[in-house]
């Protein structure tokens, strides 16, 4: 369900119509499966002579999860607020066909060193030119319609946390009671 409509100028359209012919005519064997993910970078988690704005990070990895650990352990101090991915049929393709689209609606942030890391962060978009995390969401679902990729949801890494806690505490659980088991032997 799109949550938030965007409009799009004439040129615009027409740039990201020939965008999905690419995908869609592009022989499906050399598709990457995997995840479009995205998270927030708040101000307050921004170095100090970074600009005030609210920036989102859009990629792509075979295994979002791990990527979100690659991530934390590549720049911890940034503090990334992870908010979901979508799993795609080609992730490669669908990043680049997202990141053109906000491209084109000026909502490209140029790489810069990162103070914290050291490394040069590409594919990050101003929050509010994107429309928040709605209008994220929006053109996601937007491009999924448009690639007839209708049975993709997204998947919150919220969702992925809580299950992997409760995973880690029900193992717990069990190695407990396999160790009393054991004594009362």
């Amino acid at each position: 369900m799109i949550t938030q409509s965007f409009t799009m100028n004439a040129a615009i359209s027409a740039t990201m119509d020939a965008a999905i012919d690419a995908i869609l005519t592009s022989n499906p064997a050399l598709w990457r499966p995997g995840g479009i993910y995205t998270f927030e970078i708040a101000p307050n988690q921004l170095p100090p002579s970074s600009p005030t704005e609210r920036e989102a990070k859009i990629g792509f990895s075979g295994m979002p999860p791990r990527r979100k650990r690659e991530w934390r352990r590549q720049c911890r101090p940034q503090q990334q607020e992870w908010k979901f991915y979508y799993h795609v049929p080609d992730a490669r393709r669908f990043e680049a066909l997202i990141h053109l689209h906000f491209r084109l609606h000026g909502a490209w942030i140029p790489p810069k060193r990162c103070e914290f890391c050291g490394v040069r962060h590409k594919e990050k978009f101003n929050l509010a030119r994107c429309g928040e995390m709605d209008g994220i969401i929006a053109a996601f679902e937007y491009y999924l319609w448009r690639l007839n990729w209708l049975s993709i949801r997204q998947v919150t890494f919220t969702l992925i946390s809580t299950m992997s806690m409760l995973v880690g505490k029900i193992v717990n659980l069990l190695e407990r009671d396999l160790t009393a088991q054991r004594l009362k032997i």
